[in-house]
């Protein structure tokens, strides 16, 4: 199941939250890390794809 904006917005604060405070082993950091990366394009494509949805909006009101 594909996770919407906020879905990987929350997960992402929770291991940001989880990293600062030192609440993850070494074993498991490698781990993390790459969840965090998924996360993070998941987030960048969401904002990527409703930016140009917006233009196409405005665009469109402008003609």
């Amino acid at each position: 199941m594909k996770k919407s904006y906020t879905e990987a917005y929350a997960e992402l604060q929770t291991l940001v939250e989880l990293l600062e405070n030192a609440e993850i082993s070494v074993d498991e950091l490698s781990e993390k890390i790459k969840i965090a990366t998924e996360l993070i394009k998941i987030c960048e494509q969401k904002l990527t794809s409703t930016e140009a949805e917006v233009s196409k909006i405005i665009q469109a009101l402008s003609e």
